[in-house]
C-alpha cells in the first residue's frame, strides 16, 4: 500500500440499513463523496505551504479522522432457542489533503490498496450473526494550474474477489511534484461479534502536518475513558440531546516523525488513547481501565490493591503449577536437610529454570497465552512464597517503549516482575522463557516502578506501596 492507511478499528452511528437490504455500492459512494468533500474539516481549503517547508518531500495540509458508533441489543432466534446479541453499527472516515513535493512522495501516493468488502457472517440454525464491512473512497488531484481532476474509483483492480471478500487496488494517475492529492477512505460496518474498540494514536507521522482533527462520537451505550500524553491537546467533550457524546481534539504544525529506530514514539511524540466500552456487555477481565484520563497514582494503587484481593480460584492452574515447581525443586535435593540448608538464591534459581524448561519452552497455544498473562504467574509464585515465609515484592513497571508508570490507564499497560529478596535481590520475569534467571529485560531497566511488599517479619502485607527504580545492569553482563 503506497498511501498509508490508518487502522480503521472504530465505530458507526446510523447506516445499519446498508446491510439490512441490498444497496447500490455506487450510489452510496456518490453520496459519501458529496458529503465528505462538501463538509471538510479545518485546513482542507489550503493550497500552499510555508516557505520553510518547501524542501520537505511532502506536507500534509490537513488530515481528519472521525468515527461514529451506536450499539443496541437484538434477540437472535436460533433452531431451538433464542440468544441476545449486541449489534454495533459504525462508520469511520480518514480524510487527508497533501502537497507532494518530489518524486519519492509521488511514488508513495501513486496507488492505494484497500479492503473493499469483508463478510464474516455466521449462520446459527435459522439465525444469522452479522459481521461485515464495506469500504468507500474518493481521490482528487489539484494541479498547480488550478485544474481539479477526480480519479475514477471504478477503475480499481480487484486483487481478490469472492463471495466473502474483495480487495482492491486503485492507481493514482498523472500525479506530479507540486500537485495536491485530496483523498478519503470511509469504512461502514455492522457487527454482532465482540471486538476491541480501543485506539492509540501518535499524532506525528512521516510528513509534516499543518492541521489535524480527530473526532469520536459514541451513543449512550458506551462508556469512554481516554488519556492524552506528551503535550497532546486535550479532548473537547460535547453531548447532544439524543445522548450521543463527541470527543474531539485538533491542532496545528506537527513535525514529521524521526526515522531513528531507537526512539520510542510513546516517549517522544504527543499521543492519545481512547477506550470505548459497551456498557451492555459484562467482562470478568482484570485488564480494565484504571482512570478517566488522569492516570493518577492513587488510582493505580487502588486498582493494584483491588487486584490483590481478587479470588484467583478461576486461575488455580497457575497456583497449582507454582506449587508443583517448588515441590520439584525440593525433590531435586538428595535430602530434606540439604534442601533446608540451601540458600534462597539456589532454590529460586532452580525454581525459575524449572518453570522455563517445563513450561516456558513448550510453545503450545495455552503456554503462549500464559506467557502473555505473566501477571498470573507472578501472583501465583508470590502466593506460594508467602506460604513458605519467603520475603519478596511484586513490581509493577511500564516499558521504556511505552508510557511512564504515572500515566498508565490499565493493567494491559504494565509489566509484572517478582522481586525475591535473596542476599542479593533477584528479579524474575515471566514473559519470555529465553530470559535468564535474575536477568532484567533491557526495556525495563532504569524505569520508575511501584513495589508492593508481600511479606515482612512473618506477616503478609500487600498495603505497603513504594515507588522504586528498576536497576540498570552492568554493561559487563551484556
Amino acid at each position: 500500500m503506497k498511501i498509508k492507511l490508518l487502522l480503521l478499528t472504530c465505530l458507526f452511528l446510523s447506516t445499519s440499513t446498508l446491510f439490512a437490504q441490498k444497496v447500490d455500492y455506487n450510489s452510496v459512494a456518490q453520496s459519501l463523496k458529496e458529503s465528505i468533500w462538501l463538509n471538510p474539516s479545518n485546513g482542507f481549503d489550503l493550497k500552499t505551504i510555508p516557505d520553510s517547508l518547501k524542501k520537505e518531500s511532502a506536507v500534509i495540509l490537513a488530515r481528519s479522522y472521525s468515527t461514529e458508533a451506536s450499539s443496541k441489543q437484538k434477540i437472535k432466534y436460533l433452531v431451538i432457542t433464542a440468544a441476545v446479541t449486541t449489534q454495533v453499527n459504525q462508520i469511520t472516515t480518514y480524510h487527508e489533503r497533501t502537497l507532494v513535493n518530489d518524486k519519492a512522495a509521488v511514488e508513495n501516493y501513486s496507488s492505494l490498496n484497500y479492503q473493499k468488502r469483508l463478510a464474516n457472517n455466521k449462520s446459527l440454525g435459522i439465525g444469522k450473526i452479522y459481521d461485515e464491512s464495506q469500504t468507500y473512497l474518493g481521490v482528487k488531484i489539484l494541479k498547480s494550474s488550478g485544474k481539479e481532476i477526480i480519479v475514477n474509483t471504478s477503475e480499481e483492480v480487484l486483487l481478490k474477489n469472492n463471495d466473502t471478500e474483495q480487495k482492491g487496488k486503485l492507481a493514482i494517475p498523472d500525479l506530479q511534484p507540486g500537485d495536491i492529492i485530496d483523498y478519503y477512505i470511509c469504512v461502514v460496518e455492522k457487527t454482532e461479534l465482540g471486538k476491541n474498540f480501543s485506539e492509540t494514536e501518535v499524532l506525528n507521522n512521516e510528513y509534516h502536518t499543518l492541521n489535524y482533527n480527530y473526532s469520536y462520537t459514541f451513543s449512550d451505550k458506551f462508556k469512554v475513558t481516554y488519556n492524552t500524553l506528551n503535550g497532546c491537546p486535550n479532548f473537547t467533550i460535547s453531548t447532544d440531546n439524543l445522548g450521543n457524546t463527541t470527543y474531539s481534539l485538533k491542532g496545528k504544525d506537527l513535525k514529521r516523525k524521526s526515522e531513528d529506530l531507537w526512539v520510542s514514539p510513546y516517549r517522544s511524540y504527543p499521543f492519545f488513547e481512547i477506550n470505548p466500552l459497551q456498557t451492555n456487555l459484562t467482562t470478568g477481565s482484570v485488564n480494565k481501565i484504571l482512570s478517566n484520563g488522569d492516570g493518577e497514582i492513587s488510582s493505580i494503587k487502588k486498582q493494584i490493591r483491588d487486584l490483590l484481593k481478587l479470588d484467583f480460584s478461576t486461575y488455580s492452574y497457575y497456583t497449582r503449577y507454582a506449587n508443583s515447581v517448588l515441590e520439584t525443586v525440593e525433590e531435586s535435593f538428595p535430602s530434606k536437610k540439604e534442601f533446608n540448608d540451601a540458600s534462597l538464591d539456589t532454590i529460586m534459581n532452580r525454581a525459575y529454570n524449572t518453570w522455563r524448561i517445563n513450561n516456558g519452552f513448550n510453545l503450545t497455544s495455552k503456554t503462549r497465552d500464559i506467557r502473555r498473562n505473566n501477571m498470573y504467574y507472578v501472583y501465583a509464585f508470590s502466593d506460594v512464597l508467602i506460604k513458605k515465609n519467603i520475603p519478596h515484592e511484586l513490581i509493577f513497571v511500564s516499558s521504556r517503549f511505552w508510557k511512564p508508570i504515572d500515566k498508565v490507564l490499565g493493567f494491559d499497560d504494565l509489566t509484572f516482575l517478582l522481586k525475591v529478596n535473596t542476599e542479593k535481590p533477584v528479579y524474575l520475569y515471566f514473559n519470555n522463557p529465553y530470559n535468564n534467571y535474575g536477568q532484567i529485560p533491557k526495556f525495563l531497566q532504569g524505569e520508575d516502578a511501584y513495589s508492593v511488599l508481600q511479606f515482612k517479619d512473618g506477616v503478609g502485607n500487600n498495603e505497603n506501596y513504594s515507588k522504586v527504580k528498576i536497576p540498570v545492569e552492568s554493561e559487563n553482563l551484556n
